[in-house]
């Protein structure tokens, strides 16, 4: 009988198991793609300030149909980013 049932929940682990990782995909939206002129406008403003005040994100995000939340997110990681490469940047003039 034992035996039987470990069969058994051999049998479904596999397939609970992919149950998971279906559920874990659709919880995570894909990247959405952004238009052109929206990455354009984001680049701009980051150029000019990498750190924008509340109004200016939050017209943003009004602007081009976003959440405070995902333009905020995309300034966080940009100045991240640039922040790395600086970084880089001043570690090998160091060096040479």
């Amino acid at each position: 009988m034992k035996e039987e049932e470990n069969e058994k929940e051999l049998e479904d682990e596999p397939e609970n198991k992919r149950k998971r990782e279906n559920e874990k995909h659709k919880q995570y939206p894909e990247k959405r793609l952004v238009s052109k002129s929206l990455m354009d406008t984001l680049w701009a403003k980051f150029k000019l300030n990498r750190c924008p005040t509340i109004q200016e994100s939050l017209s943003l995000s009004f602007e081009f149909d976003m959440t405070h939340k995902q333009i905020s997110q995309w300034f966080c990681k940009k100045r991240k980013k640039y922040n790395k490469e600086m970084s880089k940047r001043k570690h090998k003039k160091k060096h040479t």
